[in-house]
């Protein structure tokens, strides 16, 4: 069972500078070790993803500004109201997920939410089951991209290879199917944990990475088109589709990446 006291922030000597959660502002901090000074975001003010904080009663008792946008709310109009105001599934098998979170930490589905036009978007969720002083609440993360699971098994129905890629281009999860396989003659493992841009052709390396940490810093989707060597050095050529993912509490993690060869 999560709580709101929950994650290390760690500055970046490796330091732990501040464990907990903060939900709105920004707070600093001076790490003790290297004098450097860390800003953590609260999860409320993120605008790369959206966010509901649902009490044990259903209620909307917070709600991100970004969320607030791409619904068409107001705060007013929220706040108070039960979950199922926005929510289209039927309130009896929304409750049972809710209910099911309590067991199991977090779970993630796919639903639809009804804007403030009456126009319904299609959204994935994460929601977290949280408790701050005896309540307990629901913090709902949601996006119209796919959000990760902690298991690396969710959101790769499509692509020749899908992985996550760290913030550094580090595999850290790799699926492929038969044909790629048979290109590329890597097996997964010897892909793990190596770095994305160590299988690009020379010509294309040095401006792929430019390209990947402009969009690390932005913390933006970016389309790749390049070729990457086999094992037997052969080229194959690929184009990529790359979404950010996050953590429960959203902070970000790197990317998940779907890619498919050309001239299929």
């Amino acid at each position: 069972m999560n709580s709101w006291v929950a994650r290390d922030y760690r500055c970046t000597c490796g330091k732990l500078i501040f464990k907990g959660t903060i939900l709105e502002g920004f707070l600093e901090f001076k790490c003790r070790h290297c004098d450097q000074i860390t800003v953590v975001e609260g999860i409320l003010n993120k605008k790369n993803f959206h966010t509901i904080i649902v009490n044990n009663e259903y209620g909307i008792i917070n709600i991100s500004d970004s969320a607030l946008d791409l619904l068409g709310y107001t705060k007013k109009e929220l706040i108070g109201k039960e979950i199922e105001f926005i929510e289209t599934k039927k309130k009896e098998v929304y409750r049972k997920i809710i209910e099911k979170i309590k067991t199991c930490g977090s779970i993630l589905f796919k639903t639809k939410y009804r804007k403030s036009n009456n126009e319904l978007i299609s959204v994935n969720t994460k929601t977290i089951f949280l408790t701050q002083r005896g309540k307990e609440y629901a913090l709902i993360i949601f996006n119209t991209n796919t959000l990760r699971a902690d298991d690396g098994s969710n959101g790769f129905e499509y692509g020749d290879v899908t992985m996550h890629l760290d913030t550094l281009g580090n595999i850290t999860f790799i699926e492929m199917n038969n044909r790629m396989r048979k290109k590329l003659k890597y097996a997964k493992e010897d892909m793990m944990q190596k770095n994305i841009f160590d299988f690009f052709v020379e010509e294309d390396k040095e401006k792929r990475i430019k390209n990947f940490q402009n969009a690390v810093k932005e913390e933006k989707s970016i389309r790749i088109s390049n070729e990457i060597l086999s094992k037997d050095g052969k080229k194959i050529g690929v184009n990529s589709y790359l979404i950010p993912y996050y953590d429960n509490f959203g902070t970000f993690c790197g990317f998940e990446s779907s890619s498919w060869m050309s001239g299929k």
